[in-house]
């Protein structure tokens, strides 16, 4: 994984997902044999997802941003309109492996 939360950078044509950005893969970094899956070569791919949901698995998508993209920083915490305490309450209290 290149990087944990952090800044989310989208295209402008983007829209900001309604669910918490959680993490980005620098797809030039992955080595050639890392997947079978057909991924792109370069280029991001930024993870959104719910841990918490009333359906049988967690809820959420990837948005891939091509190399060379021009990004703008976005309201990271913008789904949540509680605030982002609320969110780092949420996952402060699950338990931490050791």
């Amino acid at each position: 994984m290149d990087r944990f939360g952090g800044p989310l950078m989208l295209p402008v044509d983007v829209s900001v997902p309604d669910d918490p950005f959680v993490a980005s893969v620098d797809l030039s970094a992955l080595p050639a044999d890392a997947s079978d899956l057909p991924l792109p070569k370069d280029g991001r791919l930024l993870f959104f997802a719910w841990p918490e949901s009333d359906y049988p698995s967690p809820a959420g998508q990837v948005i891939y941003v091509p190399a060379g993209t021009t990004v703008t920083e976005r309201d990271g915490h913008a789904w949540n309109p509680r605030g982002i305490e609320q969110y780092r309450a949420m996952f402060d209290s699950y338990p931490q492996s050791s």
